[in-house]
């Protein structure tokens, strides 16, 4: 009897234990909640997006995409912003949240959002980083017109699938003007060239003109050091 006793004593603080962890999830979900409601409440402070997929991955990646559409938007709606050459999000927060379904099933969520307030025209910028206090990264901040910085970027990626979604996100803000195959091209000496092998890795981008110097190496590069590869044209804009 006294074993048993033990035993269910053990059991009940282990739920006590179990309960009192459900029970700050909660808390800090309603507050997060609580946060959601109120952004959303007031679109004259701030511009947000959010996305709902069955990965993370993809949700923060739809998140991030329509959040630049919404700043852009809003810039465009702006004359001190609208006719800047440069502009920064100081400011960008993020949240993450993996809510249950009926049948037992997950689904990720990301809300993102930004003071309109903190979103500035700027001389120069540099590009900031930002983690929010859900330890969410923050994506880059915009930043147009800043050619060298948009070549270093792009030579930090490292697959060609990824390298197609930051072209595209480039292309929205205003990065680079156009991007394609190769073959595609007229006049191959005025574009930036990506090239990655079968297995879609980044080997290498080179920057334009008749004699090319390899943006990560700063060595002169050519495209025939890299047979049996395939590349991708990239306008960067002036």
């Amino acid at each position: 009897m006294k074993q048993y006793a033990k035993l269910m004593l053990a059991t009940m603080m282990l739920l006590q234990g179990n309960m009192s962890a459900h029970a700050q999830r909660q808390d800090e979900y309603a507050k997060e909640k609580a946060l959601i409601t109120q952004v959303k409440r007031n679109p004259g402070k701030y511009i947000y997006a959010e996305a709902t997929c069955e990965t993370q991955e993809k949700a923060q990646s739809v998140a991030e995409e329509m959040f630049l559409e919404n700043v852009n938007e809003y810039v465009a709606s702006v004359k001190r912003l609208r006719s800047a050459g440069d502009i920064v999000i100081n400011d960008q927060h993020g949240l993450q949240q993996t809510i249950t379904m009926p049948r037992g099933s997950n689904m990720h969520r990301v809300f993102l959002y930004v003071k309109k307030s903190d979103i500035v025209a700027m001389k120069n910028p540099q590009v900031i980083v930002k983690e929010s206090e859900s330890k969410v990264e923050a994506i880059e901040s915009t930043v147009k017109n800043d050619f060298s910085q948009t070549a270093k970027e792009l030579a930090q990626v490292k697959t060609v699938a990824e390298m197609n979604k930051v072209l595209s996100q480039m292309k929205r803000t205003g990065r680079i003007t156009a991007y394609g195959k190769y073959a595609d091209l007229a006049e191959k000496s005025e574009w930036y060239l990506i090239v990655y092998d079968r297995n879609g890795s980044v080997k290498a981008i080179l920057t334009d003109g008749d004699q090319r110097t390899n943006v990560a190496t700063r060595q002169t590069d050519d495209l025939s050091n890299y047979p049996n590869h395939a590349v991708l044209g990239v306008k960067l804009a002036k």
